[in-house]
């Protein structure tokens, strides 16, 4: 990951942040979205800290692996797919 910008963090009403970010890569790949932090990850940590967290989150969730496809949708402009 060549950056990582965070680009909001709003309170949600289950107690949860929604901290929003957009990352780039070397070969321009760029990714936007969010991940969902709890209060107390929030309390044990500075601002400065929030990148280095989402993006271990990230790197976390796709070494997981691909999941199964189930389905693909599409319209003009976009492509859905639903894993099972």
């Amino acid at each position: 990951m060549n950056a990582i910008q965070i680009t909001g963090n709003n309170p949600q009403a289950d107690g949860t942040w929604k901290v929003s970010y957009s990352a780039t890569y070397d070969d321009n790949l760029h990714i936007e979205g969010f991940v969902y932090v709890s209060q107390e990850d929030m309390d044990n940590m500075r601002m400065r800290d929030l990148p280095d967290y989402v993006s271990n989150k990230i790197v976390s969730e796709l070494s997981k692996g691909s999941p199964s496809i189930d389905s693909v949708g599409t319209t003009d402009d976009s492509v859905t797919i639903k894993a099972e």
